[in-house]
């Protein structure tokens, strides 16, 4: 897994190969092994070094290998999905969002978004986190995306132009006819306005 560094393990048990006149010898040496790079990749070549020649008599090539580095995965803590006045999106706001696990030296970023599970007013509305890596190590690191967040959507407030209490003709009684325009519906919701003076 990505640890910002080209360090490689191996594992078995090395032999020499080509000896002559039946000689057998324990491999020696104190070999290291480092990858080329140290970035997320598949069959990266592997530099071994440090086994030495059994004899004066022969020469060592060093083997050949080749590994995979894998993404780190990282956590997010501190997410908090925020409240929002209905506006009839699902779009949600998520801040506070904190990486877990950059290795240190490398600049990696997080961007957040959130969607809510229903548009309508409602308390403790389920928020689906979507985060976004960046930063120039950003593509040896994976994310895992944080559950469970919860924000409400609460009523939009309309506001009624145009009021105008309707003369009338003498009736009796004290009621009064009003009429007036509401304002900051959200298209194309359908909204009606009902009542007496």
């Amino acid at each position: 897994v990505y640890d910002g560094n080209t360090t490689a393990s191996f594992t078995g048990t090395p032999a020499y190969s080509g000896l002559q006149n039946l000689e057998s010898f324990a491999v020696t040496g104190t070999p290291t092994a480092s990858f080329a790079t140290n970035i997320v990749g598949n069959s990266k070549p592997i530099t071994v070094s440090g086994y030495t020649a059994p004899s004066g008599n022969y020469s060592v090539t060093q083997p050949t290998l080749s590994g995979n580095i894998t993404a780190k995965n990282l956590t997010v803590t501190g997410a908090v999905a925020g409240n929002k006045v209905y506006d009839r999106l699902n779009t949600a706001t998520i801040t506070g969002s904190t990486l877990v696990g950059v290795i240190s030296g490398d600049t990696v970023t997080i961007t957040t978004s959130g969607t809510f599970a229903s548009v309508n007013v409602a308390s403790g509305i389920l928020v689906t986190s979507t985060q976004i890596l960046g930063g120039a190590q950003a593509g040896n690191y994976t994310v895992t995306l944080p559950t469970g967040l919860t924000a409400n959507i609460t009523q939009k407030a309309l506001t009624i132009t145009s009021a105008a209490a309707s003369n009338k003709v003498y009736d009796g009684n004290t009621t009064a006819t009003i009429t007036g325009t509401l304002s900051g519906i959200i298209s194309p919701d359908v909204v009606t306005l009902s009542g007496t003076g």
